[in-house]
């Protein structure tokens, strides 16, 4: 491969140093702005690229001189508007791209090293007698794509949960000053990610083996046993988590929920379960899998690939180096002053969320018991007017964003929701 294959040494080595960079920088003191979405950005396309000199992909050579046009336009446009354009300083700091645009352009080494062409086609689908293929790589991957995704979107559901508890649909409690909860939304939860996983390798396979066993008239019993099996085991999962990182109760506390086992399990978690795992197992899982299957393999691995660096990502930057459990922001007239203060959390309090949040001493505590409010002070959430909106925009201390409605709590504990423009869903330090 030539100097294609320093390259390619270049590009991985970048990709593992801005990984061990986020393992040791904290969410909390980094900002989500243009240089830090474009790191993001070169990081996974620089990922694709290896994949594919490893491939000797021919789409290799257009795809190196698109990112590394990319790596130059996007600086020059930002300093362009902002007035701060320096053609000498862009030159300098994109030297390396301005010279694999180049070489890519006009190496015959390049043209004569990257000649295959990508797979084209429905993929490995087939409408009239598709079956999942559990066994090598495919598999191996689409199971690591679940466990990352669905990480994430089991936070978003943890965040859906807490409108039912605002609601009062649902016992529980949530801290409104929770960071990983409301401010990261890519924060991931990997014990959602490995539930969906464990969907894939146990439940259904078991699934069809009851459907198999349960035809006909009885085809309804395959399906009460399969939910029931989906409540039992993600029970157990949270249960054993609750055993080996919650003993002290610190992540969650289900012991004032109506039959619990131990604080660590209780009713109302284990028949949602079984509704979120039914759901997944009947149709979630062999939707996605027929959906793959109908991409080509090459086309898929290269989204895998993007996948993958995505989550190397978010989860260098969040798990390692967890961020402070609470924002500050919030004012609470019967908070002591001690609740600015925020505990760190460990790598295990990934899974705080409103189910079970973990607090600072004297952060103030939403809480509902079924239909019935607790006697909570007053806590009213909003933001301050001499405070410039755009200068909060992607910073690390950015409060936490509220439900769509802002709303206050009385000290009759009655919730009030208002819809107010002049009082927009966050909230300010000085406030």
């Amino acid at each position: 491969m030539g100097f294609m294959r320093v390259v390619q040494v270049v590009f991985a080595g970048h990709i593992a140093v801005y990984l061990v960079w986020l393992m040791l920088t904290s969410r909390d003191h980094m900002s989500y702005d243009v240089t830090s979405i474009m790191d993001w950005v070169m990081v996974i396309l620089e990922g694709v690229a290896v994949w594919m000199f490893i491939n000797r992909d021919k789409i290799a050579r257009p795809f190196v001189i698109a990112m590394a046009a990319i790596g130059l336009i996007v600086p020059a446009t930002v300093d362009i508007s902002f007035g701060t354009f320096n053609p000498i300083a862009l030159v300098t700091s994109g030297a390396f791209y301005i010279f694999l645009i180049f070489y890519f352009i006009f190496s015959r080494r390049v043209k004569a090293t990257l000649v295959n062409d990508l797979a084209k086609g429905d993929g490995d689908y087939d409408k009239d007698d598709f079956v999942i293929n559990r066994r090598g790589w495919p598999f191996v991957r689409n199971l690591i794509i679940y466990f990352i995704v669905f990480s994430i979107i089991g936070h978003w559901m943890e965040m859906g949960m807490c409108q039912f508890i605002i609601l009062g649909l649902v016992q529980g409690e949530y801290d409104p000053t929770n960071t990983m909860l409301w401010r990261d939304w890519l924060y991931p939860f990997p014990m959602e990610g490995a539930a969906v996983v464990v969907i894939a390798l146990v439940l259904y396979p078991f699934f069809l083996w009851l459907k198999k066993k349960f035809t006909g008239n009885k085809r309804w019993v395959a399906y009460v046993i399969s939910f029931f099996a989906g409540a039992l085991l993600c029970t157990i999962i949270e249960g054993g988590m609750g055993l080996i990182v919650n003993a002290d109760y610190q992540l969650w506390d289900y012991r004032e929920n109506f039959m619990n086992i131990g604080g660590q399990v209780c009713l109302q978690n284990t028949a949602a379960f079984g509704v979120v795992a039914a759901i997944i197992t009947w149709f979630v899982y062999p939707m996605l899998e027929r959906l793959i299957a109908r991409v080509p393999s090459d086309i898929m691995n290269i989204v895998a690939i993007v996948i993958f660096v995505f989550g190397a990502i978010i989860w260098s930057l969040y798990i390692i180096e967890p961020p402070e459990v609470n924002v500050p922001g919030i004012e609470a007239s019967a908070v002591s002053s001690s609740s600015s203060s925020s505990s760190s959390s460990t790598s295990s309090s990934s899974e705080t969320s409103c189910r079970h949040p973990k607090r600072s001493e004297g952060s103030p505590r939403r809480t509902h018991q079924g239909f019935r409010f607790a006697e909570i002070p007053r806590l009213r959430l909003g933001i301050d007017d001499k405070t410039e909106p755009s200068s909060r925009i992607g910073r690390a201390d950015t409060p936490l964003p509220r439900p769509p409605s802002s709303y206050s709590l009385s000290e009759s504990s009655i919730w009030r929701f208002t819809s107010s423009v002049n009082k927009p869903p966050f909230a300010s330090s000085s406030s």
